[in-house]
């Protein structure tokens, strides 16, 4: 049951991540700003899963599985999680900035009368 709801909440909060960080693409126009956020959002919580499934009692520990493939995959998973992980704080600075920019800028348009 722990288990459980550890994987939910993860779930929950990766996909706010991933909701934060789809609309953050589009206002940098990384991303076309028609794009779903699923498109984000999806990819992010597949890691996600395949770490957990990795690190699975069943998976690690099955006979019929080679021995060499487990371990190479739970590796690949990790770096990239790294990466994406050392992305995501490297990008907070710039959306701090940018939310306090496009709230100054929106205090403008009200003093302007628009």
């Amino acid at each position: 049951m722990k288990t459980l709801l550890r994987i939910l909440a993860c779930l929950g909060g990766l996909s706010g991540f991933g909701v934060i960080a789809a609309e953050i693409l589009k206002k940098w126009e990384i991303i076309d700003p028609d794009l779903s956020l699923l498109w984000v959002v999806s990819p992010i919580l597949l890691l996600y899963l395949c770490m957990e499934a990795l690190n699975a009692p069943l998976i690690r520990d099955n006979k019929k599985l080679p021995e060499g493939l487990v371990k190479p995959l739970a590796r690949g998973v990790h770096i990239i999680l790294i990466l994406v992980s050392i992305l995501a704080v490297i990008s907070i600075p710039f959306i701090w900035f940018g939310t306090i920019e496009q709230l100054a800028g929106g205090g403008e348009l009200i003093n302007s009368g628009k």
